[in-house]
C-alpha cells in the first residue's frame, strides 16, 4: 500500500473489533489495533488514516495535543460500534477524511457525517481545487476568510493569468483589485480593500470590513536557471534566487524546478537548496545549452565549461523553449535567470479555449477507468482497482459483475449493461469524450 494511504483502525470492545476487521477488509493492508491512548502519538506521523471505533470524546481528548495544521495532520474518522454514523473528525479535505467517511459509510450501509461548509453546501473546496490544479496556496491564513465568503455567497471573484477551468461558483474578473482569489506568478498586482457580496450579489465593503486580504494561488510555472561556483552554499543560492525574484516581482511559490549544466548535478549547495523546497533539478550538456540562439556568450563560462552560458539557456530549455522573464543576474557566487514554462499556447488562447469549454454544457472533462473485478471474491480485487472504483462517480458494468462488488458501489450512480456493452453504456451516460486510462 502507498505510504500516504496507510491506515490503522482502533477498537476497544469485542464488537468494535469485529467492525474494525470489516472495515480493514475494505482497505487492503490496514492495521487493526486495540486502542491505547499512549500509543497514538507514536502512530500519528506513521499513518495517514486513523479510524476509531469508539467514543468521539475519547478520540478528541487523545489527539488534541497532537494537532499541528491541516496540511500535515492525518485524516481522523470516528464511528460507533454499529457503523450507523461515520464522522469525519479531522483533515476532511486535504487529509481525505471526508472521502474516507463516505467510503466507509457506503461499505457499512451507514451515514457519513460531514461538517465542512463546502461539502454541506455542495460547493467546491478551495484547497482541494488548488491542489488538483497544481496551484500553491501562498498564505493559508487567508483560506478560512475566502472559504467563508464562498459559503456565505456561493460565489467568489477570481482573477487568473493562466488557462484553468473554473468551477461555476468562481466568477472570473478582469480587474485584480476586485478579486478575492488571484491566480498569478506575479507579486506586483494591484492591491485592494476587499469587497464581498450582499445577499443579492452586489458588492459591499461594509460586510467584510477594511484590511482583509486576497488569496493568492501560485501556478508552478517558473523555471530558475542557476549557475554557481563550486562550494557555494545552499543559503547563498537561496538568497540569490529570492533576491532575483523579489526585484522582478515574481513569486517564490511559483517555482516549478531548477535548471543548470550537467557538471553541477551533484553540487552540494544546489542539491541542498532544491531538497529544502522539494524542487527537481534538470541538467543539460554544454552542447544542449549552446543550441539556444540569441543569448550573450560569456567567455569565462565557456572557458570553464564549454557552454556559452548556463543560467539563461538552462532555464529556457527546461521551460520547453519558454519565455525568458529575467536575464541572468550575477549575485556573489551565483547567477540566476528565470523563464516561464511554455504551455503550447499563449495565456490568451488558453483563456479562450477555457471559456469555450465552460460555455458549452455538453463539453466536460472526464476520466474513464477500465478495471477487472478479479476471480469473483471482493477480497481479491486489486488495490488499484478498488481505488479507481472509489474515485469514480458513475459505475457501468455487466450486471452479474456489479452484484459481486455491490458493497463498494453503494454510494455511486450505477448502470448495468449486457455482456461486452460497458463502453457503449459509459458513453451514453456521460456525454463525455471517452478517454480510457488503463491501470498499471
Amino acid at each position: 500500500m502507498n505510504t500516504e494511504d496507510r491506515t490503522v483502525i482502533f477498537h476497544i470492545t469485542d464488537g468494535g473489533r469485529l467492525l474494525a476487521r470489516n472495515i480493514a477488509a475494505f482497505y487492503p493492508g490496514a492495521r487493526v489495533m486495540k486502542f491505547k491512548a499512549e500509543e497514538i502519538p507514536k502512530l500519528w506521523d506513521q499513518y495517514r488514516n486513523l479510524i476509531f471505533v469508539l467514543s468521539a470524546g475519547i478520540v478528541v481528548r487523545t489527539i488534541a495535543p497532537l494537532l499541528r495544521n491541516k496540511r500535515t495532520d492525518p485524516a481522523v474518522i470516528v464511528l460507533d460500534e454499529q457503523g450507523q454514523f461515520v464522522i469525519s473528525l479531522l483533515s476532511g479535505h486535504l487529509g481525505g477524511a471526508n472521502q474516507r467517511a463516505k467510503e466507509i459509510a457506503a461499505h457499512l450501509g451507514g451515514r457519513a457525517v460531514l461538517t465542512t461548509a463546502s461539502d454541506v453546501n455542495a460547493l467546491p473546496s478551495i484547497d482541494l481545487w488548488a491542489r488538483d490544479h497544481d496551484l500553491v496556496i501562498e498564505d493559508w491564513k487567508q483560506l478560512p476568510e475566502i472559504g467563508t465568503l464562498l459559503a456565505d455567497n456561493r460565489a467568489v471573484r477570481v482573477y487568473t493569468e493562466v488557462g484553468v477551468e473554473l468551477p461555476k461558483e468562481f466568477l472570473r474578473v478582469s480587474d485584480p483589485g476586485s478579486a478575492d482569489i488571484l491566480i498569478t506568478y506575479k507579486t506586483d498586482l494591484q492591491q485592494r480593500e476587499p469587497v464581498s457580496f450582499s445577499k443579492r450579489g452586489a458588492r459591499s465593503s461594509a460586510e467584510t470590513g477594511k484590511g482583509k486580504g486576497q488569496l493568492y494561488l501560485r501556478p508552478k510555472n517558473l523555471i530558475i536557471g542557476v549557475g554557481c561556483n563550486s562550494g557555494t552554499s545552499a543559503a547563498e543560492i537561496e538568497i540569490a534566487v529570492r533576491r532575483t525574484l523579489g526585484e522582478h516581482a515574481l513569486a517564490f511559490g511559483a517555482i516549478h524546478s531548477l535548471a543548470t549544466i550537467d557538471r553541477k548535478a551533484e553540487e552540494v549547495g544546489l542539491v541542498g537548496f532544491a531538497h529544502s523546497y522539494c524542487l527537481e533539478i534538470t541538467t543539460f550538456t554544454p552542447e544542449e545549452l549552446n543550441s539556444v540562439d540569441g543569448l550573450q556568450r560569456s567567455e569565462a563560462v565557456f572557458s570553464a565549461t564549454g557552454a556559452n552560458g548556463v543560467a539563461e539557456p538552462a532555464a529556457i530549455l527546461a521551460a520547453g523553449n519558454g519565455l525568458l522573464l529575467v536575464q541572468k543576474q550575477r549575485i556573489g557566487n551565483v547567477t540566476v535567470a528565470v523563464a516561464k514554462i511554455n504551455t503550447g499556447s499563449s495565456d490568451g488562447e488558453a483563456h479562450k479555449e477555457e471559456l469555450a469549454a465552460t460555455q458549452d454544457p455538453n463539453i466536460r472533462q472526464g476520466k474513464l477507468y477500465v478495471v477487472g473485478t478479479g476471480p469473483g471474491s471482493i477480497e481479491q480485487i486489486t488495490p488499484s482497482a478498488r481505488e479507481a472504483i472509489r474515485e469514480s462517480d458513475c459505475i457501468v458494468g455487466y450486471d452479474t459483475y456489479l452484484e459481486l462488488i455491490k458493497t463498494l458501489i453503494r454510494d455511486k450512480d450505477v448502470f448495468s449493461t449486457g455482456m461486452t456493452q460497458e463502453i457503449d453504456g459509459a458513453g451514453r451516460q456521460s456525454n463525455w469524450p471517452i478517454a480510457a486510462e488503463p491501470l498499471r
